[in-house]
This record gives C-alpha cells, sequence and structure tokens, in this order.
C-alpha cells in the first residue's frame, strides 16, 4: 500500500512538473509573439 501510494505521488509530482513546463512555454511564447508583432506593426 505505501509503496503504491509512493509511486502514485512521484508520477503526480512528475506530471506536475511537465505541466508546469508546458504552461510556461505556452504564456513565454505568447509574450515572445505579442512583442513580435508589435514591432512589426511599429516599423
Amino acid at each position: 500500500m505505501g509503496i503504491r501510494l509512493n509511486l502514485k505521488n512521484k508520477v503526480q509530482k512528475r506530471l506536475s512538473e511537465k505541466m508546469a513546463f508546458f504552461v510556461h512555454l505556452f504564456i513565454y511564447g505568447n509574450i515572445n509573439w505579442i512583442f513580435f508583432e508589435q514591432n512589426e506593426w511599429g516599423k
């Protein structure tokens, strides 16, 4: 029981780290895209 619970926690932690990474990429990419669009309009 304890081993299974521990494994589940490890998997959930890994999943949440992946989610945080994808969210970071998504936000960072959107910020870069917005700045790029503004630079294109500024020319």
